[in-house]
């Protein structure tokens, strides 16, 4: 049971984002009475910054119509119910006015709230890019902060309930088995498959066996990042999602005026403008009832992954990162993410 956090319907989206920091429970939106009409979290900024919305779009837009409410005095039980089995991440708790009273979290009130359990990292690469740093090290076991790349990202995943990872290998694997061993000093359990040969991005999760029915977390050993794990896992189960893809903004800027045509008439002219884009992120959250689909010992990738299921009508869904983020790909890449750490 946590603090009210409240914005008027005058608000807007950069509004919420600035009350949205650093808080886990959202913003109740509140009419000129003080009584409930909506609420804001996490999920509907999310949803807002995928849909290319402006900062200065009107809270009413955004907004959560139907959060999860209850009367102060009821019965609490129900409220339990939807939070634990239709993935909600919290309720408002509202007096008979409607005024907003508190907000019940659904970690608060569920004994082992995790969803995340089980994660495959790919970790085989060679990292020619980054030669000559990668020329006797994996990329992975590049030092960031006094400690391997690949060591981050295993406290985050710990961070977020994953108890068993298992590591992709194919460069220089023995020196990362030698490092992280079975997991146990870390807290986590730890396993290995070898590609013999390179299978692409989501070939190697063919070999892993013994995946339980719990969503599977796969992400590249790459990627330092703060994402939140648990809201995005959350996300994939409330959404019924056979696969959902961390996706990041990218933008490039046109150095030309540019046109838009109906047929050969300029209807608009635009000069210069910043196109964005999202791009894949490179983690993945999925259903493991899809890792069926995937050959052993053939190369797949991710992206093939991803067009063959959304050819079989499943639902593939976005999950816009808002947190830090980074590929360390180049040279610069792994400066940036030094210089961070070491202003930390």
């Amino acid at each position: 049971m946590t603090e009210i956090l409240t914005l008027g319907l005058q608000s807007t989206l950069f509004d919420a984002l600035k009350r949205l920091e650093g808080a886990s429970n959202p913003i109740c939106i509140i009419d000129e009475d003080g009584r409930l009409v909506g609420a804001v979290g996490d999920r509907e900024v999310r949803d807002a910054v995928a849909r290319a919305n402006s900062q200065g779009e009107e809270i009413s837009r955004i907004m959560n119509l139907r959060p999860l409410i209850l009367v102060e005095g009821e019965d609490e039980s129900e409220v339990y119910t939807m939070l634990k089995e239709h993935f909600e991440p919290w309720a408002i708790v509202v007096d008979p006015e409607g005024h907003p009273l508190r907000v019940i979290n659904r970690d608060d009130v569920i004994e082992d709230a995790r969803i995340l359990r089980q994660a495959i990292l790919m970790v085989g690469g060679e990292g020619t890019r980054l030669r000559p740093l990668t020329a006797t090290v994996p990329k992975p076991m590049l030092p960031v902060g006094g400690k391997p790349i690949l060591e981050h990202i295993l406290e985050h995943l710990k961070s977020h309930g994953v108890e068993r990872v298992t590591m992709a290998l194919g460069y220089r694997p023995q020196q990362i088995e030698e490092h992280f061993g079975d997991g146990e000093t870390m807290g986590l359990e730890i396993r290995y498959v070898l590609e013999e040969k390179p299978l692409g991005t989501a070939g190697a999760i063919g070999l892993v066996p013994n995946i339980d029915d719990s969503p599977l977390l796969v992400m590249n050993g790459d990627i330092l990042t703060e994402l939140d794990l648990s809201a995005m896992a959350l996300s994939h189960l409330r959404r019924e999602s056979a696969i959902t893809v961390g996706v990041r903004p990218y933008q490039h800027q046109v150095p030309y005026g540019v046109t838009k045509l109906m047929g050969t008439r300029i209807i608009s002219l635009e000069e210069k403008p910043m196109l964005t884009c999202w791009s894949n992120a490179g983690i993945y959250i999925l259903d493991p009832k899809v890792c069926s689909a995937i050959p052993e010992k053939t190369y797949h990738d991710m992206t093939l992954l991803i067009e063959n299921r959304i050819s079989a009508g499943d639902k593939v869904s976005a999950f816009a990162i808002r947190e830090y983020w980074c590929d360390i790909g180049l040279p610069e890449d792994y400066d940036r993410a030094q210089s961070l750490w070491q202003d930390k």
